[in-house]
């Protein structure tokens, strides 16, 4: 998963092109901001070590990779579910920087 920079790649911060519609401008800076937050979400449930110590797997073969697997849904679903907040702080910093406020 990428952090989207596109939305500012077309901005006035970019010299010889042209703004993009701001619809268009603001759904990036949104879906970056919500990218942003699941993957900090995901860190912090690996960092607790989430699915260790008797939980769901046992051992052997695919368990790191399906335990990464949960953990990205686990993170996608709390993103989802805007229980965080933290992407509509990262959206409004992200607009400001873009030059334009957002309250």
């Amino acid at each position: 998963m990428t952090l989207q920079t596109s939305a500012l790649a077309g901005s006035a911060l970019a010299p010889g092109r042209p703004a993009p519609a701001p619809a268009a401008d603001d759904a990036a800076l949104r879906e970056a901001a919500r990218e942003f937050e699941q993957v900090f979400i995901a860190q912090m449930l690996k960092q607790a070590k989430l699915g260790e110590a008797g939980g769901a797997f046992t051992g052997g073969y695919g368990e790191d990779a399906f335990k990464s697997f949960m953990i990205d849904e686990y993170a996608e679903a709390l993103t989802r579910a805007e229980s965080f907040g933290l992407a509509d702080k990262i959206y409004a910093q992200l607009k400001e920087k873009a030059g334009a406020h957002v309250e």
